[in-house]
């Protein structure tokens, strides 16, 4: 992960394949889209260079809501990075 960054509950999360270089990385991102698609959770790509996770989930997301995100995102991380 590069930058993070976000306004309300959006946000958005500049994937790179590492933080020194800042590479991007848009396979790497989009293999995190699709592992919490498969977990529930609906998120994007973005950018001009498409390494971008973008969040943007409903106003009626609530604490509960974001633990469980929260769990999704880990796993995921788990599975692709070890």
């Amino acid at each position: 992960m590069g930058d993070v960054r976000g306004h309300g509950l959006a946000l958005a999360v500049d994937w790179v394949r590492d933080r020194e270089s800042k590479e991007p990385d848009r396979a790497g991102v989009g293999s995190v889209v699709n592992s919490l698609k498969e977990k529930g959770f609906l998120a994007g790509s973005a950018g001009s260079l498409g390494n971008v996770l973008k969040l943007r989930p409903p106003l009626v997301f609530s604490k509960d809501n974001a633990d469980t995100f929260a769990n999704a995102l880990t796993e995921t991380m788990q599975e692709l990075y070890g």
